[in-house]
């Protein structure tokens, strides 16, 4: 403050300080206090500059950059409802002085459809953002890349959750069979899109292909990492249904090997599978080895 009265008649150098202590404010996760200090700097140089300027467009980008850092930063923690305003406000900028088909508007586009899509009764607005997302992405880089997919992937989610099977489906429909192609050539880029249409094709009730897709998605890795550890249990528990209870094993084996080396012994996850792991023992008649995988969860 005492610099702003010092330098009030010199613009470039008041609107500078206020840039740098944003930006100091932004490394201590201060988000509120650095967006105040944006958002005064704006009004400094509105008052300088006709509405379009050079200037003027930098820092609203500024300006809309921190209110996305604060949104990521409260999505992080779970804060979504938080999280939303601070996204919306970021895309609303990022529209009004960036290009239509910038791939950054697109990405931004998606992130506050994400945001949406986890509070409760926002599925609507987040379809809005996703659509606009899609297009984007559709007109940037076609429909065979991957960004593509994944918007696709979390609007069809969006389409479940409001009730709408009927688009929920279209969408999977036309994203499986690439993401299938693509698996199957060991493209394990593929896995986030894959992981997304996991979760789809149970909530439509498609357990046949969502148990194909979670078996080339793991066949394609190289590796069992935790980013995988999802869908062993979720097919163990399809192998159990169909009899297939030593195959399960495996899977359940392979699943509690990677996460023993990434979560804490008692995270529900790991509770999961050592009760489908004791099912699939109880299922082939071993007892004492569900007996012992049991005792591990009442420790």
């Amino acid at each position: 403050k005492s610099l702003e009265k010092a330098y009030a008649d010199e613009y470039p150098r008041t609107t500078n300080w206020l840039f740098s202590f944003a930006r100091i404010c932004e490394e201590r996760k201060l988000f509120f206090e650095a967006i105040g200090m944006f958002e005064h700097a704006l009004a400094i140089e509105k008052a300088s500059f006709p509405a379009k300027d050079p200037e003027i467009v930098r820092c609203n980008l500024e300006l809309a950059r921190c209110c996305l850092k604060y949104g990521q930063f409260l999505l992080g923690q779970e804060r979504c409802a938080e999280a939303g305003p601070n996204y919306k406000r970021a895309a609303e900028i990022f529209e009004e002085n960036l290009a239509k088909s910038d791939p950054e508007l697109g990405d931004i586009l998606f992130q506050t459809g994400y945001c949406f899509n986890h509070v409760d009764g926002q599925n609507l607005l987040a379809q809005t953002f996703l659509r606009r997302a899609v297009a984007i992405s559709e007109k940037r880089v076609g429909k065979e890349d991957p960004r593509t997919r994944l918007y696709m992937c979390v609007l069809a989610e969006t389409y479940l959750h409001s009730g709408n099977t009927i688009e929920c489906e279209k969408t999977v429909q036309y994203v499986l069979p690439i993401v299938e192609q693509k698996l199957r050539q060991t493209n394990f880029s593929e896995w986030h899109t894959s992981d997304s249409l996991v979760s789809l094709l149970l909530g439509l009730e498609k357990n046949q292909e969502a148990q194909r897709l979670m078996e080339l998605t793991i066949a394609a890795s190289k590796e069992d990492g935790i980013h995988l550890a999802r869908f062993f249990p979720e097919l163990a528990t399809a192998y159990m249904k169909d009899g297939k209870s030593a195959e399960a094993e495996v899977l359940l084996k392979r699943a509690l090997k990677t996460m023993d080396a990434s979560l804490a012994p008692n995270h529900p996850a790991i509770t999961r599978c050592r009760n489908l792991l004791a099912q699939a023992y109880i299922q082939q008649g071993k007892s004492e080895e569900a007996n012992a995988v049991q005792k591990l969860n009442r420790l």
